[in-house]
């Protein structure tokens, strides 16, 4: 099989390396950051209670990947993971749905920008993994952000008790994202032409 065709560009400091598909992949990746980016409007605008919006968007989910699977011949990817690795299937699925629940109701107790910020420290949980000097530099950086973002609100979590809740279940919702992502990468599939 011929090998993929590379572009060389000149980038700042140095090349980057550009192979067929990766405009598709940047579309799709867009795409999907644009729907979830909308999640926490429609959370709160349905007016639904958190366990009722979660629910809905696990079976909504169920319903896309089912058609999704079967378009695209998924069902053999998905049966050809070993037994041993179903536990960090569920495991990783049990993540996903409590950082859902957790950050929803986050989104109703303070704001959906303010929950965000917070919940976007998960990043930071998976660098943990293997860390280094460097690392650590940017991640104290990264809290240092996020203590000036928190500061003038510490009034209103003070005398706010769900304000705090909402802070604390965003701080938990990045916890279990980070989770979902590690167990999710542990996971080894069969046949290599599922590995896309």
């Amino acid at each position: 099989m011929p090998s993929p065709r590379k572009v060389v560009r000149k980038a700042v400091g140095g090349t980057m390396e550009t192979r067929p598909g990766l405009t598709r992949a940047t579309a799709m990746l867009s795409v999907g950051m644009a729907l979830s980016g909308t999640a926490g409007l429609f959370s709160v605008s349905s007016g639904q209670p958190t366990f009722n919006v979660v629910f809905f968007r696990c079976l909504f989910g169920v319903l896309a990947l089912t058609g999704w699977a079967s378009a695209r011949g998924g069902w053999k990817c998905l049966l050809g993971i070993e037994r041993k690795q179903w536990p960090l299937v569920l495991m990783s699925g049990i993540c996903l749905v409590v950082n859902w629940l957790a950050l929803f109701e986050a989104f109703h107790r303070t704001s959906i920008g303010f929950a965000t910020i917070i919940y976007h420290l998960q990043p930071f949980w998976i660098v943990l993994e293997a860390l280094s000097r460097h690392k650590v530099g940017w991640i104290c950086l990264a809290f240092l952000g996020l203590v000036l973002t928190i500061l003038p609100k510490l009034g209103d979590m003070q005398t706010d008790r769900n304000w705090l809740i909402g802070v604390g279940l965003a701080f938990v919702a990045s916890l279990f994202y980070a989770a979902t992502t590690l167990t999710t990468r542990a996971v080894t599939y069969g046949p290599p032409r599922c590995k896309r």
